[in-house]
């Protein structure tokens, strides 16, 4: 990649707006825990949503929420976001930082790179954790750099707003690298000071209790167990006596 106009073609501003408009439709700057679980819960109607580039599903519970019908899926087929993943996933991570630009680019790029594969890949993980995994985390790092800073927003507007910084931190926590888990912790600190006291405040410290929650397991056995069987790893015994009794909601 060797001019910005031939990043502009691959990744464009108008894929970047299309990405926010649809991961933050309906959902304040400050939502409750209960509304945020959205961006985290599976959910059949939310995952093909982020496939096929649906409207996004409307904030009613899951158990009321209709399936959108397949016949519905072919209009929005030249702008999926499963078809941008795939030109976008096969690039070496120099060439995928370049298109985080600006804080809007490289948000909406986290969210296709971190949080789309876990959506649209949610039955077979394998590519999330060895492609698209390490792409984000890339840009998570050029994105957070002194240097540059794009987490706290054009002109830092998004300081004091949780939902949109905590997507810069999760690819670190997302990774297997315990050094990654010591940067979203410092990062997490920072946004909990910048939140103390608003309304942002009570989101961050479940950030920090989750980020503590995924670190922990890294600790004890050096990965996440339960990727061990998409990835082909051999389990401990320690680690299928964890699976069994301990696995939390979030290790799926």
């Amino acid at each position: 990649m060797s001019t910005s106009a031939e990043a502009e073609s691959i990744f464009t501003d108008e894929d970047s707006a299309r990405i926010l408009d649809f991961w933050f439709k309906d959902i304040p700057d400050y939502p409750s825990m209960e509304v945020a679980q959205r961006w985290f819960k599976a959910d059949t109607a939310f995952d093909d949503a982020c496939r096929f580039l649906l409207p996004s599903p409307p904030l009613i519970p899951t158990f009321h929420r209709p399936v959108p019908p397949l016949a519905n899926f072919t209009q929005f087929t030249r702008t999926n976001f499963g078809s941008l993943l795939s030109k976008i996933s096969p690039l070496p991570a120099a060439t995928v930082t370049t298109f985080a630009t600006t804080p809007q680019k490289s948000l909406s790029l986290l969210l296709l790179l971190d949080q789309f594969p876990r959506n649209i890949h949610r039955t077979d993980s394998r590519s999330v954790y060895t492609v698209t995994d390490p792409l984000a985390l890339a840009v998570a790092q050029h994105a957070t750099s002194p240097g540059l800073r794009f987490d706290l927003g054009p002109e830092k507007a998004w300081t004091g707003i949780p939902t949109r910084r905590c997507w810069f931190y999760l690819p670190f926590e997302h990774s297997e690298d315990p050094g990654a888990h010591q940067s979203a912790l410092g990062l997490l600190e920072e946004l909990i000071r910048d939140c103390k006291g608003g309304q942002g405040e009570e989101l961050t410290v479940g950030m920090k209790d989750f980020l503590k929650a995924h670190t922990d397991v890294l600790d004890r056995f050096g990965r996440y167990p339960y990727r061990n069987q998409t990835l082909g790893r051999e389990s401990t015994k320690e680690e299928l006596e964890w699976l069994e009794k301990e696995r939390p909601e979030w290790a799926r």
